[in-house]
């Protein structure tokens, strides 16, 4: 602390005289003034960090310094990779329904294509009785048979006409040709012979229609008939040969027609996720999305209906159903999957890493014509992305984490780490890594390594630790972690902390599901371990070092500002003296030295000459402790040279080395220990220079 008093005793002194009648002979004397210039006191919290102190309930201190080493969530253990599946599907196997179309052809049209002698016979016959067999050889005639209801034209790759024929007349048919036309051209699509059709029965024909194109009406061409009426016959022109054309088979290479509704797509797969090292059969996302992407280049509207059949949220499971437009394309329609649940089991509950799902593609029955052919495709791209396990069950399987080269910086130390080796013994250190496992798998942890250094000294200590076992904890929300601790000896705590490390360097290794604890092969689907999102597994260092210590050549160094107010006015002095004060109420003896410092903060000359000394405070030989400060005086003629560096001071320095009384006996270090000093300027003025 700066005091301001003696400047302005040098003003008042100058007013004063000036003030007198100039005739008047001014007298000469020399004037003694004493004037502060620092005043402060250490606790502990400058020898260490007080933030890193806690005071015990008798008053006594303890080092409590914790850092946290490694933390392993879920989202580092569990990264699903995004799923993608690529479908194009083809319309060879395009539906036109069931097509069945019936016409029929009496015995009255057939006479059309009779002469004028066989159809007198046919209209004496529908009067009177045969009298004996007659024969009609060689009739031919014709009917349709429309199929505008169903399509217009059809082209097949392959396909079969089924034409079934019943004979309704009262008399057999024999040498029965038929060929079935297109109209436009007469162009035969199928053609059949067939020896004969008795009176009242039923005969069927397959026609192989192949690499054909077939129109929407079709000539049913009877090419030769005969008719063979027997003795007795009597006609009635409204009988009929009736016909029923059906297809069968069908494999279209382009349609224009009616569709009826069908399914274009119908993909039922077992997708295999990407989960390295992780056996799952059951995962809730938090957060993730369905992206699917379409190219229709159908001229029918495309209905698509995505399922993840074994997925709940709530009573429901997963779907997305769009429709996409005739000729159109959607890109990245996105469908949250936030709070769905998947059962990775697959179809039958037997795997692991298996989501079963569901792709349908229909067009539906719009009573348009429309035009498809093998070419026209639909094009679907769909995809799991950016999934964020909120819960996951299964096995993870064993493996080696290491968290290796890592530093820490410590700085509870740092007013002391240029102390020499050993300068500090403690009585006791603890000093552990502490684990602790929210993740429900079974785990082992280690300290392959761990070097505490001191860059000032060069100074350091190696050492490792066994690992040790972390159970799961109880799959019961909130997670009860469990936790372990690597306990470090005593010797080996000491040694770290005793060269008063500024850094440490350690490599840790986690052992996840090691097979000494929990032996392969998983249990199929059946695993019971868990991951919880934000559950973690982590690692921190704790230290406790009760402040009971032996100190011998501990150095502590602090920085105290100073300045003097008006340094113009000790050109006027004639000698300055300090004087040091000092109350150590420590149980540790010091030889110290004040610095001065410019405003550089560079070392520009020294208080002492040889540095000063302080005793102990008085250590009561049954408590232990310090019962009173000890007073120490120093008295300090300043040169010169010294007066011209003080002028330039702006800090000062001071170094101490402290060693404990008695040094055998380690002691504890309380509250009201610390040390305080005064330093004032005793200067001598020489008022007749005024």
């Amino acid at each position: 602390m700066l005091k301001k008093g003696f400047p302005i005793l040098i003003i008042l002194a100058v007013l004063f005289y000036s003030s007198c009648k100039r005739e008047l002979a001014i007298p000469s004397w020399e004037a003694e003034v004493v004037a502060p210039l620092i005043s402060s006191s250490l606790k502990i919290g400058d020898l260490l960090t007080d933030s890193l102190i806690e005071k015990n309930s008798n008053g006594s201190f303890v080092i409590v310094y914790q850092q946290d080493l490694f933390s392993l969530t879920i989202d580092s253990m569990l990264e699903m990779q995004d799923s993608a599946t690529k479908y194009t599907a083809r319309l060879d196997s395009l539906d036109l329904g069931i097509i069945s179309v019936t016409n029929s052809l009496s015995i009255g049209e057939m006479a059309n294509n009779l002469s004028s002698e066989e159809q007198a016979i046919i209209q004496l016959l529908t009067i009177f009785s045969l009298p004996t067999d007659q024969t009609f050889e060689g009739v031919s005639t014709s009917d349709t048979i429309d199929f505008t209801t169903y399509f217009e034209t059809v082209t097949l790759s392959k396909g079969i006409f089924v034409l079934e024929i019943d004979n309704d007349l009262p008399f057999n048919l024999t040498n029965i040709e038929i060929e079935v036309r297109n109209i436009s051209d007469g162009e035969v699509i199928g053609s059949t012979s067939i020896p004969s059709i008795d009176a009242g029965e039923s005969h069927s024909e397959e026609l192989i229609l192949d690499g054909k194109t077939i129109e929407g009406v079709v000539e049913v061409a009877l090419v030769n008939l005969d008719l063979i009426l027997p003795a007795g016959s009597k006609i009635d022109t409204s009988d009929a040969i009736t016909f029923t054309a059906s297809q069968k088979d069908f494999i279209i290479e382009s349609a224009t027609a009616i569709f009826p509704e069908q399914s274009v797509i119908n993909l039922a797969n077992e997708q295999l996720l990407k989960l390295d090292g992780l056996y799952l059969n059951s995962v809730s996302v938090k957060s993730g999305e369905f992206l699917i992407n379409v190219v229709n280049t159908l001229e029918d509207t495309l209905y698509l209906n995505y399922q993840i059949p074994l997925s709940t949220n709530g009573s429901k499971a997963f779907s997305a159903y769009i429709a996409v437009p005739p000729k159109t394309t959607v890109d990245s329609l996105v469908f949250p999957l936030d709070g769905y649940s998947l059962d990775l089991t697959g179809l039958n509950g037997d795997k692991e890493n298996v989501m079963y799902h569901y792709l349908e593609g229909t067009i539906k029955y719009t009573g348009k014509v429309i035009t498809l052919s093998k070419s026209d495709s639909v094009e679907v791209y769909y995809a799991l992305k950016n999934i964020v396990p909120e819960y996951a069950t299964g096995y993870v399987w064993d493996d080696i984490i290491t968290f290796g080269s890592n530093t820490i910086d410590l700085d509870i130390f740092d007013k002391l780490a240029s102390s020499p080796i050993n300068a500090l013994q403690f009585d006791s250190i603890d000093f552990n890594i502490e684990l602790s496992n929210e993740i429900g798998i079974v785990l082992q942890a280690g300290i392959s390594n761990i070097t505490a250094t001191n860059s000032f000294t060069g100074a350091s200590f190696s050492t490792s630790v066994s690992a040790v076992t972390l159970l799961a904890p109880e799959d019961i929300l909130p997670i009860t972690p469990v936790i372990e601790k690597i306990e470090f000896p005593n010797d080996d705590a000491k040694g770290i902390i005793e060269i008063l490390p500024n850094k440490i360097d350690y490599t840790i290794e986690v052992f996840i599901n090691p097979q000494s604890i929990v032996p392969w092969p998983n249990p199929q689907n059946s695993g019971t371990d868990f991951i919880h999102f934000g559950s973690e597994v982590g690692a921190k260092m704790n230290l406790e070092v009760p402040l009971g210590l032996v100190a011998n050549g501990l150095i502590l160094t602090d920085t105290l500002g100073f300045e003097l107010d008006d340094d113009a006015s000790l050109a006027e002095t004639e000698g300055i003296t300090l004087k040091l004060i000092t109350y150590n109420g420590f149980p540790i003896s010091s030889n110290f030295q004040f610095y001065f410092l410019d405003d550089n903060n560079s070392v520009i000359d020294s208080l002492f000459t040889e540095k000063g000394y302080l005793e102990s405070g008085s250590v009561d030989a049954i408590t232990n402790k310090v019962s009173s400060s000890t007073r120490s005086e120093f008295l300090i003629d300043l040169s010169d040279t010294k007066v011209e560096n003080l002028k330039l001071t702006k800090n000062m320095l001071i170094i101490a080395d402290f060693t404990t009384e008695p040094t055998a006996t380690p002691l504890k270090i309380y509250e009201e220990y610390g040390l305080e000093f005064v330093l004032t300027g005793e200067f001598i003025l020489n008022v007749d220079d005024l």
